[in-house]
């Protein structure tokens, strides 16, 4: 994996690398099996879970490299939201819900806190410091994924846009309680 370190703390990976170098291990992985690629019936991807990249869902244009899962780009935004009332708030309500309900999803928010490996406050950073994102994305053609959904965005010409729940859960974006 050949990362880029632009800044103290900001780890990258560029995409157009990435996207090559992924065919050229899919291509080698099939002469060495002494197959044809219409042989082949699924495929198996593994990443970095939380490692990102947003994109133009019209061009499929990234408007920025992937921003790996220990890049620490967003740590004033994760110490100033921990500390927040807000998150307080959620924190207090979270352990009053869980003692009157017994749920545990309420006894998971009690504790919870955002960490620079998810990549929520990553998000929220390139939403703030990428103008093309927020301007794209008020338009609806911004769209986000880890490495595995882009990956299969790009496999099947924009016409899937998906992840696994492991990936989604890691990117604290999505609800493992409900499955969304």
């Amino acid at each position: 994996m050949k990362l880029l370190y632009p800044r103290a703390g900001w780890v990258e990976i560029d995409p157009d690398w990435l996207w090559n170098s992924f065919l050229e291990v899919v291509r080698e992985a099939i002469e060495a099996a002494g197959i044809k690629s219409s042989q082949l019936s699924c495929l198996g991807i593994t990443t970095l879970r939380a490692t990102f990249v947003t994109w133009d869902k019209e061009t499929g244009r990234n408007f920025h490299n992937f921003i790996c899962w220990n890049d620490l780009r967003a740590d004033q935004l994760v110490k100033t939201w921990n500390s927040s009332f807000s998150m307080t708030g959620l924190r207090y309500g979270a352990k009053f819900l869980h003692s009157l309900t017994g749920q545990t999803r309420y006894l998971a928010a009690s504790v919870f806190s955002l960490a620079n490996k998810q990549a929520t406050m990553r998000l929220l950073w390139v939403v703030n410091n990428v103008p093309e994102v927020r301007s794209r994305a008020k338009e609806g053609r911004v769209l986000f994924g880890t490495i595995d959904t882009w990956l299969l965005w790009k496999l099947t010409g924009g016409k899937e846009h998906a992840s696994d729940y492991s990936n989604a859960s890691s990117t604290a974006l999505y609800d493992p309680f409900l499955l969304e």
